[in-house]
């Protein structure tokens, strides 16, 4: 009786139940893909088929033997040295100290951006495939991961990262390289904007003596750990015709000694340098500039379907304030967008995830589709053979043919959601069936069909 009590436990109690969801989605190397998103800023890993990512985790590794913390994006990615031990730290760390498994025992899907360096692959190809052994991986473009998310085959993703802005439209899932805009205003720009403004308005206050320094004394080095906290806490993107300035809010910074008193100029407008670059364009314009690199037949509907994704796009009012920026362009007559792209209006898609996880949660919703998978992989053993690393849109059937996965048959015995065995079939079964032939590669990328939530102006 008791050992029947324990079995319904066991089966039925939640805790049995996610002990079993884990079993079932990290037993084997087929099963449980492992989803990197390498930004900029932070690194979001997780495991495929989930909702949200495990971790969220700064990109920057600690180099052991020189005692120090090192941002991936400061490396020199000609120093290929240096990158590889630097990567190496970083995916030992992912791995090791923060998902606990086996690299050998999972597949990986790397998100990556079309614009970053060939040796920045082929290096981090090699450190998952030479040193921890990856069976098979994928690298798919982080914008193309976003239409995952929202159940489209076209849609025009505007990623705001850390340091630059990138939009590029995806028909039909292939993305279309003529209208890749980039522009080099990102969230960094932010940060700087509101150092400068608190330097020249803000106040600083001692929280114990009550004395006060002007913003001159407010330096970078003091602000290292909390300018994002102050960003993301108290600024806000104003409409474009509001010129009211709100009032000002004091924020503790890290040690609780000091108080900085964040100035309501600084809350409303840093967000300007967005739309005011003092080089380069702005986000509005590299929009409309993509639309018009794009077919005639396909603007409309990138127009109808815009996917703005980012950490900083979670600011109260974004997304107002670039429907705005995008109609005064658009009538603008000295930019003479008017005369090329006759859109009035313009609606943004509302991903059912936070900003910051749209790419990941598409990788995760790709990493989840076996048959998929299977076609775009490149395995260690093809990797170690010819060192080569195929570009996403790659079209020669010949080398995805070498590089195309080949994995001994073999079966396995998982556990069903209700506790009894069933007989699964390895991802080898899956590559060499008729289906997974190239034949049918264009229905493997149709996105899922999700309900579409999207706003328009």
């Amino acid at each position: 009786m008791s050992d029947t009590k324990e079995k319904r436990r066991t089966a039925s109690s939640p805790k049995g139940t996610s002990i079993l969801s884990r079993l079932s989605q990290l037993q084997g190397s087929e099963k449980g893909g492992i989803i990197l998103d390498i930004g900029s800023a932070y690194t979001r890993i997780g495991v495929s088929g989930e909702v949200a990512p495990k971790f969220i985790i700064p990109s920057k590794a600690y180099l052991q033997q020189d005692n120090k913390f090192v941002w991936l994006r400061d490396v020199d990615r000609k120093d290929v040295s240096m990158l590889r031990k630097v990567l190496k730290a970083f995916v030992r760390d992912i791995y090791l100290k923060h998902l606990l498994v086996q690299p050998k025992d999972h597949r990986v899907i790397v998100l990556e951006d079309l614009a970053s360096h060939r040796i920045y692959r082929e290096t981090l190809a090699s450190v998952l495939f030479k040193d921890f052994k990856v069976p098979y991986g994928v690298f798919m473009p982080n914008h193309l991961a976003c239409l995952f998310t929202i159940g489209r085959q076209s849609a025009l993703v505007v990623r705001v990262g850390c340091s630059e802005t990138s939009v590029l439209p995806i028909s039909e899932g292939i993305p279309v390289v003529a209208g890749w805009q980039y522009s080099s205003v990102g969230a960094l720009d932010m940060h700087r904007s509101v150092l400068k403004n608190l330097q020249q308005d803000g106040r600083l206050r001692n929280r114990r003596t009550g004395e006060e320094q002007p913003g001159s004394s407010i330096t970078a080095e003091l602000l290292a750990k909390d300018i994002e906290n102050i960003v993301v806490r108290t600024c806000f993107v104003r409409s474009r015709t509001c010129e009211e300035v709100p009032p000002a809010v004091e924020y503790p910074l890290t040690g609780g000694e000091q108080i900085v008193s964040v100035d309501g100029r600084t809350r409303a407008f840093s967000f300007d340098v967005f739309y005011e670059p003092e080089e380069g364009d702005s986000i509005a314009q590299i929009i409309l500039e993509s639309l018009k690199r794009c077919p005639v037949d396909c603007r409309l509907e990138f127009s109808e379907n815009i996917l703005v994704v980012g950490g900083i796009v979670a600011l109260p009012g974004f997304m107002s304030r670039l429907r705005e920026e995008l109609l005064v362009a658009l009538s603008d007559p000295f930019l003479k967008y008017s005369d090329t792209l006759k859109m009035k209006t313009f609606k943004f898609h509302n991903p059912p995830s936070q900003p910051n996880c749209v790419e990941w949660l598409g990788g995760s919703i790709f990493g989840s589709q076996e048959k998929a998978v299977l076609e775009r992989a490149v395995t260690m053993d093809s990797f170690l053979e010819t060192s080569q690393l195929p570009d996403w849109m790659s079209c020669d059937p010949d080398q995805r043919e070498k590089l195309h996965l080949s994995l001994p048959v073999k079966k396995s015995t998982t556990l069903s959601a209700g506790g009894s065995p069933r007989r699964t079939t390895s991802s080898s079964q899956a590559a060499s069936s008729p289906k997974s032939s190239h034949s049918v590669k264009r229905d493997l990328l149709k996105l899922p069909e999700v309900p579409s939530r999207s706003s328009s102006s």
